[in-house]
């Protein structure tokens, strides 16, 4: 007799397919992760973001995406950091992005059907709308984040456990990019 396989049920909720609003909540810095497919190794970062729509118990529903530590013209990251921010990166900013500054900031994921599962196609900045008061726009109705800080899935925990040490050739990570000087009230449309 063969090994056979059967449905277990599980309680797994599918995260909806669509455009939906969401708000940065951590970004987990993974370390170096084995190259896939015979790939080299690379640094690898985990953004989690929390989504509009409420899953059957009421909660904000939670993705992630994973990307290679770059901000580079071809990298993903960098990809949807400038749509996000609706601007591309500074000679400066290319020397050392923090990526601390995405977190609590809100989008628009672009959420697609990938067989079984749901991939962030994109990400867009939040919708805007005017504020009476100032006269800016400011982000539509966000909520507040209830996904703690200090969460961490299960699968980040995993990739934590088997990172790899640099490879030889590769530079040390480089400190991140300190925020504005103190006293710098510079205010413009970019979130972040």
């Amino acid at each position: 007799m063969g090994i056979m396989a059967s449905d277990n049920g599980g309680d797994f909720e599918p995260v909806p397919a669509g455009m939906h609003r969401a708000t940065c909540v951590n970004v987990f810095d993974v370390g170096y992760q084995p190259g896939y497919q015979g790939a080299p190794p690379a640094h690898k970062v985990v953004v989690l973001w929390e989504i509009e729509p409420l899953n059957s118990q009421h909660k904000h529903f939670t993705v992630t995406r994973i990307y290679t530590l770059s901000i580079g013209d071809k990298s993903n990251l960098g990809n949807d950091l400038t749509t996000w921010r609706g601007r591309p990166f500074t000679a400066e900013e290319r020397r050392g992005f923090d990526l601390d500054n995405i977190i609590g900031k809100p989008c628009q994921l672009n959420l697609v059907q990938n067989g079984d599962k749901v991939k962030i196609a994109g990400v867009m900045p939040a919708t805007m709308i005017p504020d009476a008061t100032t006269r800016k726009n400011v982000p539509a109705g966000y909520w507040t984040i209830e996904t703690k800080r200090d969460y961490i899935p299960n699968f980040v925990k995993k990739m934590l456990e088997s990172q790899i040490a640099p490879p030889s050739k590769a530079k040390a990570p480089q400190p991140a990019a300190a925020g504005a000087a103190p006293g710098d009230d510079f205010t413009d449309d970019i979130p972040f």
